[in-house]
């Protein structure tokens, strides 16, 4: 009866908004938590269970609260709650969000139907990465939540936006970075945003990375300029398995978006 009570003022004192639950153990103990979508009638349940809350979050849904009250759940003293929010992007012909729109929730590797060109974009939540080309080819850029009147915002070179995905949420980023190829040479790790490779690692270049949690965005120039190349957890032996031409890094930001 006690855990049930707890279920219960917890369920209702948090805000009334989608989370993200990260359970710190796999232990049979730590049950399921959720809390209800914006939607009246429909609640999300919306899972990752991992010992660093790494991962895509499992999303399934459930129609009221007596399923979850009736099953028992109960929320961890040492869990960790994120904010959740569906991916959600929209896409304007014209600058200053004018002309024709589409409205995009997943990844989609041929926008060409739904627009011709691309002058401005809005983002309502979550990460996104654009190719200027079908298939997530081309130059990348990454956009976060945010209105961007202009392609300059988004540091495109052009009005041609042909394909994009979405970056899953993790609440954890590590990486290492390599002086030389085939992981050699002198290693730096990064848990953070780096805005000067260079000034922190006295390096111009970096020839490979192992990127061990996260997604990151890598950027040839400091402070998050000139050409970005998406990183997903795995292994660089080389420049080019980024898809760079050269081994020039000049700075790193990790794919997320801070509500």
């Amino acid at each position: 009866m006690e855990k049930k009570k707890r279920t219960q003022k917890s369920l209702y004192a948090l805000p009334q908004v989608p989370f993200v639950l990260f359970l710190p153990t796999q232990q049979p103990s730590c049950y399921i938590y959720q809390l209800p979508h914006l939607s009246p009638s429909l609640w999300t349940l919306t899972i990752a269970v991992n010992n660093h809350g790494e991962g895509e979050p499992i999303k399934c849904h459930i129609m009221s609260t007596e399923c979850l009250l009736c099953v028992g759940m109960y929320l961890p003293a040492d869990c960790l709650l994120s904010p959740y929010f569906p991916p959600q992007i929209t896409f304007y012909e014209d600058r200053g969000f004018k002309g024709r729109c589409y409205e995009c929730s997943s990844d989609c590797p041929n926008l060409q139907p739904y627009f011709s060109r691309c002058n401005s974009i809005r983002v309502d939540s979550g990460c996104w990465m654009l190719y200027e080309r079908p298939n997530y080819q081309g130059h990348q850029y990454f956009l976060r939540r945010g209105e961007y009147p202009d392609y300059q915002q988004w540091m495109g070179l052009s009005d041609v936006v042909r394909s994009c995905h979405t970056i899953p949420y993790t609440s954890s980023h590590r990486l290492r970075l390599y002086e030389r190829d085939d992981y050699r040479g002198l290693v730096y790790e990064l848990t953070e945003d780096c805005p000067g490779i260079h000034d922190r690692f006295r390096l111009h270049e970096i020839y490979s990375l192992h990127v061990l949690e996260g997604c990151w965005v890598l950027y040839e120039m400091p402070n998050y300029r000139g050409r970005q190349y998406l990183l997903r957890p795995g292994d660089y032996r080389r420049y080019h398995d980024w898809g760079a031409m050269d081994a020039k890094v000049g700075s790193l930001k990790r794919a997320i978006d801070l509500y």
